[in-house]
């Protein structure tokens, strides 16, 4: 569930935004099941996705298989394509935004809504420009699951951002080994040279086909933990605890997401730049959460 108070600039802006994506079907997204007021605050009640991995979670383990990256871009961009037709877009998307089910079902979430959470004064551009946008973010999706890394200005909590080159970014072949062709130039087309699709459902249409199931990475037979050195045992851990913060915050539990990084911030003695900004803005939602239950009670 997600609560809008009251003094939100944008309150009506949200629920509208809510409403019309609620009446997208699309298996890829994920549904908006109510919008409603009560009590002077408003909020937005969305499907649950019980133990569902956000693509940020999951680059936390490292660069997927091409095949895979291949298939959560293209259903992504179809999903992206399906809110288009219907005159909605998305605009903020992100690995954060890209969900994968137990069941290898991908879904994506703030269609519409998270734009809107921006604010009033930061709305959509006209429909052509908007469905750019959401193509070159797609793009960049197709990138950080190839490379663990984000290849636009806006930063990302939990991935490092694109090495940068003469031109732009560096293609995803200059970071990761074993990307195909098609992929690759796409991504150096559209995030370095303007060029390259400018719907969602052209880039989909140009990497098809994909996988129907979750395309696994190559299973390695373990290392034991007494042979690892201890600066990896805790860069393993690190890792994992970031993972459990990541999915608190998803599950809007930020008390249980700011004690995961209290954890790594002992283990490590410090935070990136990109989860201390996490933090700061985990802190805001908890302490708006606890004005909230005093309100109520």
């Amino acid at each position: 569930m997600t609560l809008i108070y009251p003094d939100h600039p944008n309150r009506a802006g949200i629920l509208d935004a809510a409403r019309r994506a609620a009446g997208v079907e699309d298996s890829r997204l994920v549904r908006i099941l109510d919008v409603g007021s009560q009590s002077g605050g408003s909020f937005i009640v969305e499907e649950a996705m019980t133990g569902a991995e956000s693509l940020a979670e999951i680059l936390l383990q490292g660069a997927l298989p091409a095949e895979e990256a291949r298939r959560i871009a293209g259903e992504t961009a179809t999903a992206l394509e399906a809110a288009g037709q219907r005159g909605l877009h998305h605009l903020r998307l992100t690995p954060h935004c890209v969900l994968r089910s137990p069941d290898g079902m991908i879904k994506v979430s703030g269609v519409a809504v998270a734009a809107a959470i921006d604010g009033p004064d930061d709305q959509e551009p006209d429909p052509a420009a908007a469905s750019r946008r959401d193509s070159v973010c797609v793009v960049a999706i197709t990138y950080a699951a190839l490379t663990t890394r984000w290849p636009l200005d806006e930063q990302v909590p939990g991935l490092e951002p694109a090495p940068r080159v003469v031109g732009g970014v560096a293609a995803p072949s200059e970071i990761a080994a074993g990307v195909p062709g098609d992929l690759d130039a796409l991504c150096r087309m559209t995030l370095n040279e303007d060029a390259g699709p400018m719907e969602p459902g052209d880039f989909a249409s140009q990497i098809a086909p994909w996988s129907r199931g979750t395309v696994r990475r190559p299973t390695r037979p373990a290392a034991p933990a007494a042979r690892l050195p201890a600066a990896e045992r805790r860069a393993l851990s690190a890792r994992q605890s970031l993972r459990w913060a990541e999915r608190a915050a998803r599950e809007r539990d930020y008390e249980r997401a700011l004690s995961w990084l209290s954890v790594v911030e002992r283990a490590e003695g410090s935070l990136d730049a990109h989860w201390k900004a996490a933090r700061e803005l985990w802190r805001a939602a908890w302490a708006a959460q606890v004005q909230e239950l005093g309100r109520r009670r």
